[in-house]
């Protein structure tokens, strides 16, 4: 289910279905930029609550026009009613080995997402 989930963001990224991907987050949810610099979370960016994140979507994600999104290579570790993934991050021909961390939680037997964290790779000196 968690893996079906989070493949399911991919593809409505793509067909550009927003109220459908906000479907998937929990209230509290949040998005972070994690700017390629994982060991410094003070300057990471980020869109806190439902209506931060459906403006990310609309305004930054969707303009981009992705025709492929999703990640691959899924590790899931569940702990409880949390899930984490780590994941390759694959947008068209983007691929980056590690770069999104997803954290998911189930509320009254469902999964929803609570945050994604991207751009978890170092960039290259």
């Amino acid at each position: 289910m968690i893996r079906a989930i989070i493949a399911a963001e991919g593809q409505m990224v793509v067909a550009q279905e927003i109220d459908a991907l906000m479907a998937l987050w929990s209230e509290g949810g949040y998005v972070a930029d994690a700017k390629h610099t994982p060991d410094q979370p003070e300057d990471d960016q980020y869109w806190r609550g439902v209506d931060a994140i459906r403006h990310r979507y609309v305004r930054i994600v969707f303009p981009g026009a992705a025709v492929e999104a999703g990640p691959s290579d899924l590790q899931v570790q569940i702990t409880g009613d949390r899930a984490v993934v780590t994941a390759t991050t694959r947008i068209g021909a983007e691929i980056a080995p590690g770069g999104d961390r997803w954290t998911l939680v189930r509320q009254n037997g469902c999964w929803l997402l609570e945050s994604l964290t991207y751009n978890l790779e170092p960039q290259a000196p």
